[in-house]
């Protein structure tokens, strides 16, 4: 894993209990390489493929 990669960043701060409730990272899926390793890529593959039988799903973005 190596490189620049821009990304999108998204917090959900809950104002009542004072507390970041998640953290969203998103980034391209042509940054997959800058950003997980070979192992983590094929298990998101794997992943995408048990679900999209009819292979319509076009991977765009992914968020950790």
């Amino acid at each position: 894993m190596s490189g620049i990669a821009n990304a999108d960043f998204i917090q959900n701060y809950d104002t009542k209990k004072g507390i970041v409730q998640s953290t969203s990272i998103i980034y391209g899926a042509a940054d997959l390489d800058k950003v997980m390793d070979h192992n983590l890529r094929s298990k998101v593959a794997s992943f995408l493929k048990s679900f999209d039988t009819d292979k319509v799903f076009k991977t765009e973005a992914i968020f950790k």
